[in-house]
């Protein structure tokens, strides 16, 4: 019988930070973000790893199943609403 394992994808995270300081210290490119709720994360079985080594000065871990069952990946994308990016930042030379 074969077992899953697990990957994740990069996030921002941490306790009583809002949105707006996220983004911030994300120091994202995108003029969008796309954003949901720790606690909806984990209500679908994705545990949220603080802090880990990545970009950021909130860098987070959102673990998931690998491979990713289809029922699953179309619950952690609704999860997610997009606006628009407070603090984008320009590559430099531009």
């Amino acid at each position: 019988m074969a077992t899953q394992q697990s990957t994740g994808f990069s996030a921002q995270s941490a306790p009583g930070v809002s949105v707006d300081e996220l983004a911030r210290g994300g120091q994202f490119l995108n003029p969008k973000i796309s954003v949901t709720t720790r606690a909806g994360l984990q209500w679908y079985g994705f545990k949220i790893v603080f802090p880990t080594p990545g970009k950021g000065r909130y860098h987070a871990t959102v673990q998931a199943l690998y491979p990713l069952p289809p029922d699953l990946a179309e619950d952690l994308s609704r999860l997610f609403d997009q606006y628009s990016n407070p603090y984008p930042v320009r590559k430099q030379g531009r």
